[in-house]
């Protein structure tokens, strides 16, 4: 394995400006170990076509050992085999399971999409957060599933089909273009917002980090603040929004939270105990740049990256009735 000295001369340094800010000395170290860290495979089971049960036995009987993550129902990490292996098992190749990082799977749990309810993903692609909530409606209700790119939209419905996720419609467009005029319409609605992906760095995995640039934060801050603007425009009072990234730097996550939700009635609600208690939850900073942050953005969890879980900003609004 690489020393923590040749895995930061393989990434730009630039990379580690805005996250080595915001972490203390110690997270800022065990983020510098994790992204040189090779992780075990992790799955959910798709429900709407098989049970974890089935899925366990199945692996067991190809000789492949899996334990649970107790904080996500039908969440798997895999001990002994790899992406490559599992995607040979029956169990994928008849989507009983779909490869998904663990911490992925926190944003559609943290929204609780229940059967019947009409919900919206804003920024949808590949898919493995739309078919997870189709899973958790029971295939019952409506999913808007929205893609602006024409490939990515094309790999959304193929994931769709593969899990038989039937609840959901698929539309290319932008997010804050969908949206336009469209007000108090969604019971729920997940932002997984497009980032910068500080969370997701991994030496292993270059397409990983190569992209990066300290340029480009500023634009995906904008366009973070229009969709999640649209999004709370778009549910309903009462309703739900979770906003989320797999990046760490404050511009993409707090401030965003702090200037859109400063424009609506809504509180940034506490998650579920056990996400807090996490090993790898770093506090979310209650003022930037000298600018005091809203009070319930601590409310709010930050993942820093760690050996079995990628980085994370997860935050749950609700839009107070009138």
């Amino acid at each position: 394995m690489k020393s923590i000295q040749e895995s930061v001369s393989i990434i730009k340094p630039e990379s580690f400006q805005l996250v080595e800010k915001i972490l203390s000395h110690a997270e800022f170290n065990a983020y510098l170990q994790a992204i040189r860290a090779v992780r075990k495979t992790t799955f959910r089971v798709n429900t709407i076509k098989s049970d974890k049960v089935t899925v366990v036995k199945i692996l067991r009987e190809s000789g492949i050992s899996v334990s649970d993550f107790p904080l996500i129902e039908n969440a798997f990490i895999v001990n002994n085999a790899t992406d490559n292996q599992i995607m040979k098992n029956e169990c994928f190749t008849k989507g009983y399971i779909y490869l998904q990082s663990l911490s992925s799977q926190i944003p559609p749990v943290i929204l609780e999409p229940k059967p019947g309810d009409y919900i919206l993903d804003l920024a949808a692609a590949p898919g493995s957060k739309t078919t997870q909530m189709a899973a958790l409606m029971k295939n019952t209700g409506t999913i808007d599933a929205v893609e602006p790119d024409f490939i990515r939209k094309e790999r959304l419905e193929y994931n769709i089909n593969q899990q038989e996720a039937a609840i959901v419609s698929v539309f290319q467009a932008r997010g804050e273009k969908f949206l336009l005029d469209v007000e108090n319409k969604y019971d729920k609605i997940l932002l997984d917002a497009p980032c910068s992906g500080e969370g997701r760095f991994n030496i292993n995995d270059k397409s990983s980090y190569f992209a990066y640039r300290l340029t480009e934060i500023p634009k995906f801050n904008r366009l973070q603040v229009k969709l999640l603007t649209s999004a709370l425009k778009a549910v309903k009072p009462g309703g739900t929004v979770v906003y989320s990234t797999c990046t760490l730097n404050t511009m993409e996550n707090e401030q965003v939270l702090h200037e859109v939700c400063n424009q609506f009635q809504c509180e940034i609600v506490p998650l579920p105990k056990g996400y807090k208690e996490l090993n790898e939850i770093t506090q979310c900073k209650s003022s930037v740049d000298g600018v005091s942050m809203r009070k319930d953005i601590h409310n709010a969890i930050k993942i820093v990256p760690s050996q079995r879980i990628e980085g994370f900003f997860v935050s749950k609004i609700v839009k107070k009735s009138v």
